[in-house]
C-alpha cells in the first residue's frame, strides 16, 4: 500500500511539474496552495471525529440511563411481590377466601358457557337464515353481511374455546363436540364463499352503485385480520415465554389463543388477482394472435384503475395501498402479455404500434393516473426495445431498398430506352413519375413511425430513407453519365429523345426537393433538440444530392448543345470566320434548344441552366482562340467580334434579365478591347481589363497577340515580358470577393 501510495505523489508531481523551471516557479506557489488544503481537511476531520464522538457519547450515556431505568423497575417488581406475599399473611382465612372466589369465578362461567351452548344453536339458525335471504337477494347484495358475519364471529370464538378447554377431555367428549359444531363449519364455509364471490363482483358492484357491500368486505377483512394478529401476537408469547413455566408457578403466564388464523387478507388480495386476470381474458380473448386489437383491447386498464381510484380505494383502510397494488397487478399482466408477444413474430407494422403503445402507457398513466414511470416495474419491453426497433429498421431497411431499386429498375430503364417520350403536365413541363412514387413510400413509412410516438426510431428511419435516396441520386448521376457518352460518342446508334428525357429529370429533382422541403416543415413542430438537429441535416443532405443530380443532367444537355456547336466554334477567328456570319447557325442551334428548355422545364432549372448556357457560351468563344487556324486580322477581327457579342447579347436577352447578361458578357467586352488595342497601348488596356478581373489569365492576352497579325513575335515577347512583370510588382484582387469566367479557362 505504502508503495502505491508513493508512485501516486511521485506521478501526481511529475503532472505537476513538468519542466526544470517549475522547481523554481511553482513549488512555493504549491506549497501554500496544499498547506491550505490540508488544514481545511484537518478541520474537517477534526470537526466530523468530534461529531461522531459527542454522538458516541450521547448515546453511551442513554444506554446508562435505560439501565438504571431497568434496575429501578426490578427492585419495584420485588416490592410489589414483597406486599402481595405480606397482605396474604395479614388477612385472616386468605386460602379460603381465595377459593371461595375462584369457585364463584367458575361458577359464573361454567353459567355463561351453558347458556352459550343453549343459544348456540338458535343463533348459528339465525345467521343460516340471513346468509340464504342474501344469496337469494340479487337486487341487494350483501345486506346483512355484517349481522352474519357478528354472530359466525362470536360462535367460532365460543367453539375455540370450548374445543381448547376439552382439549384434555376424553376422545367420545371430542367427537360430541366436533359433531356439535360442525353445522357452525358449514356455514361459515357457506359465508366464506359468497364474502370472496362478492369480492369477486367488485366490477359489477362498482357499475351498480353497491359501494357499501364493498364497505362491508372491508370490515370483516379487516376484524378477520386483527383477531388474526392477536392470535399470532398470543401464541408469540405463549413460545417466548415457555421457559418460565418450570423457573416458577407463581406467576400466570399466557396461554396462547385457540383461534385458528384465517389469512383473509391475503386472500382477499389474491381474489383480486384473479379477478384482474379474468378481465384480462374477458377483453382480450377475442384478440388471439391479432397484435393490434390485443392492443386496442387493452384501453379497459384506464378505465379500470381510474374505477378502483374513484370507488374501490376510499372505501379500504388507507394502509392497504389498494389503488397501488392493482397498479402494479395490472401493470404486471401487461408485462407478461407483451412478453408473450414479442415472442412470437412482429411484422414491422406491429413492432411500431407496439412501441407507440408503450410510449402512451406511461404518459397516460401518469397524465390520467398520476403514477409515475419509475413506479411500474418491471419495465415493459425491457430488453426488448433496441431489438424491436432494430428489427423494424432491418424490415425497413430491406423494403426500402428494394421498392427503391425495382422502382429506379423501371425508371433508368425507360430513361435508357427512350420508346416513348416523357411525362407531360398540363402545362407542358416534362416530369417522371418516381418522384412521386418514392415520396410516397417515405412519407408512408414517416407517417408510420410518428403514430408510433418514437423519436428516436423516426431519426433512424429518416436516416434509411435519406440513405435510400442517395443510392438512387448516386445511381442517376451514372446513368445520365454513361447515356451522355453514348450520346456523344455514337449519337447514330442511341435513341433520340436524351434531351427531352434530361429535362424530366431536371424537373424531378426540383420537385424532389420541393418534397423534401415538404417533409421538413411537416416534422418542424414535431421534434426538437437533437432529433430535429439530425433530421436536418439527413433531409439536408437529400436535398443537396438532389441539386447535384439536377446539375449533372443540366451539365449532360450543355454537353450536349455544345457537342452540336463545336464544328462552328472550330472556325471561329478562322479564314471563314471573316467570310461568313457563324453566329446565325449558333444561334439557331441555341434557339432551337432554349425553346425545347423554356417549353418542357420548370422555372427554377430554366433559370439556372440558361446561366450556365451564357457561361459556356463565353468560354467557348474565347477557347476559340486556339483553334490552329485562328488569326486575328485587325480592323476586321474587332468588327466580327462586336458583331458576334451584339447577336449574343440580343438573343440572351430574351431569356436572361438584361442587367445580367451586360455583366457576364462584360467579360467577352474586355476582351475584345484586348483584341483592338495598339502594340504600344496593349499594357494599359490589359492593366484596364485585370483592375475589374484580377483572374484574367496572362496566358489568354498571350494567345492573342500571338494570333494578331500585326505583332511579330518579337514583339509579343517583349510585351509579354513586360506585362509578366508588371503583374508580379502589381497584385490585385478582386473586388466582388468572387472569381470570374476568366478563372474557368482551363487551356490559358
Amino acid at each position: 500500500m505504502d508503495t502505491n501510495i508513493k508512485e501516486a505523489a511521485l506521478l501526481r508531481l511529475a503532472d505537476l511539474l513538468k519542466h526544470p523551471d517549475d522547481l523554481n516557479t511553482k513549488v512555493p506557489a504549491l506549497r501554500k496552495k496544499f498547506a491550505l488544503e490540508k488544514a481545511t481537511i484537518d478541520a474537517q476531520l477534526k470537526s466530523d471525529v468530534q461529531t461522531q464522538f459527542d454522538s458516541v457519547k450521547v448515546g453511551l450515556e442513554k444506554l446508562l440511563s435505560g439501565q438504571n431505568q431497568m434496575d429501578l423497575v426490578k427492585v419495584d417488581l420485588k416490592s410489589i411481590d414483597q406486599i402481595c406475599l405480606d397482605s396474604q399473611n395479614e388477612i385472616k382465612n386468605y386460602p379460603r377466601i381465595q377459593k371461595i372466589s375462584q369457585t364463584h369465578q367458575n361458577f359464573i362461567a361454567t353459567k355463561e358457557f351453558v347458556e352459550r351452548f343453549t343459544e348456540f344453536t338458535t343463533h348459528l339458525d339465525q345467521a343460516q337464515q340471513l346468509l340464504e335471504n342474501d344469496m337469494k337477494n340479487t337486487r341487494e347484495p350483501g345486506k346483512n353481511l355484517l349481522k352474519i358475519h357478528y354472530e359466525l364471529y362470536r360462535l367460532e370464538q365460543f367453539r375455540d374455546i370450548t374445543m381448547n378447554q376439552a382439549k384434555k377431555a376424553s376422545m367420545d367428549v371430542l367427537a360430541t363436540l366436533r359433531k356439535f359444531f360442525l353445522k357452525l363449519e358449514d356455514v361459515a364455509s357457506q359465508f366464506s364463499s359468497y364474502l370472496w364471490q362478492l369480492a369477486r363482483e367488485i366490477y359489477l358492484l362498482a357499475s351498480s352503485n353497491q359501494g357499501v357491500v364493498l364497505v362491508y368486505i372491508a370490515k370483516i377483512v379487516e376484524s378477520e385480520e386483527k383477531a388474526d394478529q392477536l392470535a399470532m401476537a398470543a401464541e408469540k408469547a405463549r413460545t417466548a415465554n415457555a421457559n418460565l413455566r418450570s423457573a416458577s408457578s407463581k406467576w400466570k403466564l399466557a396461554e396462547g389463543s385457540s383461534r385458528v388464523i384465517k389469512g383473509y387478507r391475503r386472500r382477499l388480495f389474491e381474489i383480486f388477482d384473479e379477478v384482474i386476470a379474468a378481465r384480462f381474458t374477458e377483453h382480450l380473448q377475442q384478440y388471439q394472435n391479432d397484435l393490434s386489437g390485443t392492443l386496442s383491447g387493452l384501453q379497459f386498464i384506464f378505465d379500470d384503475l381510474t374505477m378502483i381510484y374513484e370507488f374501490l380505494e376510499p372505501r379500504f383502510p388507507k394502509h392497504y395501498n389498494l389503488f397501488s397494488y392493482f397498479v402494479k397487478s395490472y401493470h404486471r399482466h401487461i408485462h407478461e402479455l407483451l412478453t408473450r408477444m414479442i415472442q412470437d413474430n412482429v411484422d414491422a407494422g406491429s413492432v411500431l404500434k407496439l412501441l407507440r403503445w408503450v410510449r402512451d402507457y406511461y404518459t397516460d398513466m401518469n397524465q390520467q393516473l398520476g403514477v409515475a414511470e419509475d413506479l411500474l416495474e418491471p419495465r415493459l419491453l425491457e430488453g426488448h426495445e433496441s431489438a424491436l426497433v432494430e428489427e423494424y429498421l432491418g424490415l425497413t431497411r430491406d423494403k426500402l431498398s428494394e421498392w427503391i431499386r425495382n422502382l429506379m429498375k423501371t425508371e433508368t430503364g425507360e430513361f435508357v430506352s427512350r420508346a416513348k417520350p416523357p411525362e407531360g403536365g398540363a402545362n407542358g413541363k416534362y416530369g417522371m413519375s418516381a418522384a412521386v412514387i418514392m415520396f410516397q413510400m417515405i412519407n408512408q413509412q414517416i407517417d408510420i413511425v410518428i403514430d408510433s410516438n418514437h423519436r428516436d426510431l423516426l431519426c433512424s428511419v429518416i436516416t434509411e430513407c435519406t440513405n435510400a435516396i442517395k443510392d438512387a441520386q448516386f445511381q442517376w448521376i451514372d446513368v445520365v453519365r454513361s447515356e451522355l457518352k453514348k450520346q456523344l460518342d455514337q449519337p447514330n446508334d442511341v435513341p433520340e429523345g436524351l434531351v427531352d428525357y434530361l429535362i424530366a429529370l431536371c424537373n424531378d429533382q426540383i420537385r424532389s426537393i420541393e418534397y423534401t422541403e415538404a417533409i421538413i416543415q411537416r416534422l418542424e413542430l414535431l421534434v426538437a433538440g437533437k432529433h430535429k438537429e439530425q433530421i436536418d441535416m439527413n433531409l439536408s443532405s437529400v436535398m443537396e444530392g438532389f441539386i447535384t443530380v439536377s446539375q449533372s443532367a443540366s451539365k449532360a444537355l450543355l454537353d450536349i448543345v455544345f457537342h452540336d456547336l463545336k464544328p462552328i466554334f472550330a472556325q471561329i477567328f478562322c479564314p471563314s470566320w471573316y467570310k461568313e456570319d457563324l453566329m446565325l447557325p449558333v444561334i439557331a442551334t441555341l434557339r432551337d434548344y432554349c425553346h425545347d428548355f423554356k417549353t418542357h422545364m420548370q422555372q427554377y432549372p430554366f433559370t439556372k441552366i440558361m446561366d450556365h448556357l451564357l457561361d459556356r457560351f463565353i468560354l467557348s468563344y474565347l477557347d476559340a482562340l486556339r483553334n490552329k487556324n485562328a488569326k486575328l486580322i485587325l480592323p476586321d477581327a474587332v468588327n466580327k467580334v462586336e458583331g458576334d457579342i451584339k447577336a449574343t447579347y440580343e438573343f440572351f436577352l430574351s431569356y436572361i434579365p438584361q442587367d445580367q447578361v451586360e455583366k457576364q458578357m462584360d467579360v467577352l467586352l474586355k476582351v475584345e478591347t484586348i483584341v483592338g488595342s495598339s502594340p504600344s497601348m496593349v499594357y494599359l488596356d490589359f492593366y484596364g481589363v485585370r483592375k475589374h478581373y484580377p483572374d484574367i489569365p496572362i496566358g489568354l492576352v498571350e494567345t492573342i497577340l500571338n494570333k494578331r497579325e500585326d505583332v511579330d513575335r518579337s514583339q509579343t515577347k517583349e510585351l509579354m515580358d513586360t506585362i509578366r512583370v508588371k503583374a508580379k510588382e502589381q497584385t490585385m484582387t478582386n473586388e466582388g470577393g468572387a472569381s470570374s469566367l476568366f478563372s474557368k479557362l482551363t487551356l490559358y
